[in-house]
Protein backbone atom coordinates (compact mmCIF):
# COMPACT_ATOMS: atom_id res chain seq x y z
CA UNK A 1 0.00 0.00 0.00
CA UNK A 2 2.72 2.45 0.63
CA UNK A 3 4.98 1.90 -2.83
CA UNK A 4 1.22 2.70 -4.34
CA UNK A 5 0.52 6.10 -2.45
CA UNK A 6 4.20 7.04 -2.76
CA UNK A 7 4.05 6.31 -6.39
CA UNK A 8 1.67 9.27 -6.20
CA UNK A 9 3.80 11.43 -4.36
CA UNK A 10 1.51 10.85 -0.76
CA UNK A 11 3.04 9.26 2.63
CA UNK A 12 0.49 6.92 4.05
CA UNK A 13 0.26 5.80 7.10
CA UNK A 14 -2.43 2.47 7.91
CA UNK A 15 -4.37 2.37 10.96
CA UNK A 16 -5.73 -0.14 13.17
CA UNK A 17 -9.70 -0.44 12.69
CA UNK A 18 -9.67 -2.00 16.16
CA UNK A 19 -7.80 0.96 17.90
CA UNK A 20 -10.14 3.69 16.02
CA UNK A 21 -13.20 1.44 17.18
CA UNK A 22 -11.88 1.29 20.70
CA UNK A 23 -11.36 5.33 20.16
CA UNK A 24 -14.93 6.08 19.64
CA UNK A 25 -16.61 3.43 22.16
CA UNK A 26 -17.54 1.29 19.40
CA UNK A 27 -18.20 -2.49 19.28
CA UNK A 28 -15.96 -4.25 16.11
CA UNK A 29 -18.40 -6.20 13.92
CA UNK A 30 -17.79 -9.23 12.38
CA UNK A 31 -17.64 -7.58 8.86
CA UNK A 32 -15.74 -4.79 9.89
CA UNK A 33 -12.34 -6.67 10.07
CA UNK A 34 -12.17 -6.26 5.68
CA UNK A 35 -11.91 -2.33 6.15
CA UNK A 36 -8.45 -0.48 5.91
CA UNK A 37 -8.10 2.98 7.61
CA UNK A 38 -5.29 5.10 6.57
CA UNK A 39 -3.74 8.48 6.75
CA UNK A 40 -2.39 10.17 3.66
CA UNK A 41 -0.19 13.24 3.19
CA UNK A 42 0.58 15.01 0.20
CA UNK A 43 4.46 15.10 -0.29
CA UNK A 44 3.96 17.68 -3.53
CA UNK A 45 2.71 20.48 -3.84
CA UNK A 46 0.25 21.69 -6.43
CA UNK A 47 0.77 23.76 -9.47
CA UNK A 48 -1.89 26.11 -7.64
CA UNK A 49 0.41 26.08 -4.74
CA UNK A 50 3.70 26.71 -6.67
CA UNK A 51 2.48 29.45 -8.47
CA UNK A 52 1.35 30.69 -5.25
CA UNK A 53 4.61 30.40 -3.81
CA UNK A 54 6.17 31.95 -6.96
CA UNK A 55 3.64 35.42 -6.98
CA UNK A 56 5.43 35.43 -3.02
CA UNK A 57 8.94 35.37 -3.98
CA UNK A 58 8.62 37.90 -6.83
CA UNK A 59 7.09 40.38 -4.60
CA UNK A 60 9.68 39.65 -2.04
CA UNK A 61 12.23 40.51 -4.52
CA UNK A 62 10.86 42.93 -6.27
CA UNK A 63 10.18 44.67 -2.38
CA UNK A 64 14.12 44.06 -1.89
CA UNK A 65 14.94 45.95 -5.36
CA UNK A 66 12.94 49.25 -4.57
CA UNK A 67 15.01 48.81 -1.57
CA UNK A 68 18.36 49.87 -3.14
CA UNK A 69 19.82 46.25 -3.51
CA UNK A 70 21.59 45.12 -6.62
CA UNK A 71 20.80 41.75 -8.08
CA UNK A 72 23.49 39.24 -7.65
Amino acid sequence: MDNLFLSSDFRVEILEYEKVARDFGKELEKEDDKNIFFMAEQLQFSDDQMETWRREFQRIEEEVDEEGFEEL
